[in-house]
Formats: C-alpha cells, sequence, structure tokens
C-alpha cells in the first residue's frame, strides 16, 4: 500500500489529481484504523460490519482514482480489496453466528427416538419449546399421519 501511494505521489501530471487520490488513501486508512476500533475495542460485529463495507467503498474510490494518475499503483491496490472482501465475509458470518435467536427459533435434530432415551429427548424438548424434528425405526413411535400413509 505504501509502494501504492508513492508510486502516486512521484507520478507526472496533475498535482489536483495526485492531491484527491492520496487524500482518499488516507480516509481508507483512517476507516480501517476505525473498523478495528468497532471490531476488537469494542466488540461489535455490527458496527464492524458496517465500517468494513464503507472501508470497502472507499478502497475503491482510492483504486479508481489511482488508476487515474498511474496505473501500477492502482493494481497494487486489487489484493487489499480482495483481502477487505474476505474479511467483510468472516465479519458478516460472525455476525449472523453471534446474534441471539428467539426461543421460536431453535430447532434440534434427535436420531433414534425409538429408544427410550431419545424419545425422552424429544420430548424434554418440545416441553421446552424447541422445534424437534426426531427419526425414529420402530413404528410405535412414529406420528399418526406418517403411520396413516403406510
Amino acid at each position: 500500500m505504501a509502494v501504492a501511494a508513492w508510486l502516486v505521489w512521484r507520478a507526472p501530471g496533475k498535482d489536483e489529481d495526485k492531491r484527491s487520490a492520496l487524500m482518499w488513501f488516507g480516509i481508507q486508512l483512517a476507516i480501517g484504523v476505525l473498523w478495528s476500533a468497532a471490531f476488537f475495542a469494542l466488540h461489535s460485529p455490527l458496527y464492524g460490519l458496517i465500517v468494513i463495507m464503507t472501508l470497502l467503498i472507499a478502497i475503491v474510490i482510492t483504486i479508481v482514482l489511482f488508476d487515474r494518475v498511474s496505473r501500477p499503483a492502482a493494481l497494487l491496490l486489487i489484493p487489499y480489496a480482495l483481502w477487505v472482501c474476505f474479511a467483510m465475509g468472516l465479519n458478516f458470518a460472525i455476525y449472523v453466528l453471534e446474534t441471539p435467536r428467539p426461543m421460536s427459533e431453535r430447532s434440534v435434530l434427535i436420531t433414534g427416538c425409538s429408544s427410550g432415551i431419545g424419545f425422552a429427548s424429544a420430548r424434554e424438548m418440545t416441553s421446552r419449546g424447541w422445534r424437534v424434528f426426531a427419526t425414529a425405526r420402530k413404528r410405535r413411535y412414529r406420528p399418526a399421519r406418517a403411520r396413516a400413509r403406510q
């Protein structure tokens, strides 16, 4: 990243184009620091996700502006953009996995409900509000609708 900024700084061309490109480079660096603070210091995957999406937009803008001044500088930022895409996917996965779910959305699969322990577990989970998907080999524990179709 530093080499890319150096290439833009040393490239021939309009100072105005270089100034705006380097300004956006600084902005995306600052947003990167904000992401670290939001995700790691605040322990907030949601805020981290919002900030990293903003970071990706700033990186794309920086790449476009760098390309106007120096193509090699723009190409050097592409792996960084790809890495941020990967980090955003991880951030999203952590956000989804850590979001609390209401009791009504909890489900469990219990196999072997033909045994007494499996059947008792399925009944206990159902009484606690879980949605239970149970499998059984013996006919007597299958639901009445399934027996009627056989």
